[in-house]
């Protein structure tokens, strides 16, 4: 795929959050690891910044991508950063932000944004410290992936009683 190709996706998708306040995007990188993972699908609420809380997970875009991390704190701009890196990112000003993940959708199963515990933060940490650890984590995900794209599933609706 192009760049020319990436950035009319990526002009479409800000231009349809804008149009009717939600988006749902897939998830490539492992920045927010444990938290999200290559393959979710989240849901985006177009927000202002006044609405925007510490512990939101954000989208922004900046230098033609889009990212996707959680606040850690908020003043006139937000400072945000993937759970599973060592630095926050540059300060993102009211004009870069999109919007707020409102659900995440892995294995088929939607769930609400989760929260960065004690557990989540710890994980966070030894991902982020340590590639064995996140290339293991990330390969047992890809298996759970195939795992669930190769598992036959019913829609309700159409279930013969």
């Amino acid at each position: 795929m192009s760049q020319q190709d990436d950035e009319l996706k990526s002009d479409l998708a800000i231009e349809a959050l804008g149009a009717s306040g939600l988006l749902r995007l897939k998830v490539r990188g492992n920045s927010m690891l444990p938290s999200l993972w290559p393959g979710d699908l989240v849901t985006i609420e177009a927000q202002m910044l006044t609405n925007i809380q510490g512990g939101d997970i954000i989208l922004y875009w900046r230098d033609a991508r889009f990212f996707i991390h959680r606040v850690q704190h908020k003043n006139e701009t937000l400072i945000a950063r993937g759970d599973c890196m060592s630095y926050a990112d540059a300060p993102v000003a009211a004009s870069e932000l999109l919007g707020r993940v409102l659900s995440v959708r892995r294995y088929g199963l939607e769930s609400p944004v989760p929260r960065f515990t004690r557990l989540r933060r710890l994980q966070a940490f030894c991902l982020r410290h340590s590639e064995f650890l996140q290339r293991l984590a990330l390969w047992n995900h890809a298996i759970r992936l195939r795992r669930f794209a190769s598992t036959p599933r019913v829609c309700p609706e159409y279930s013969i009683q």
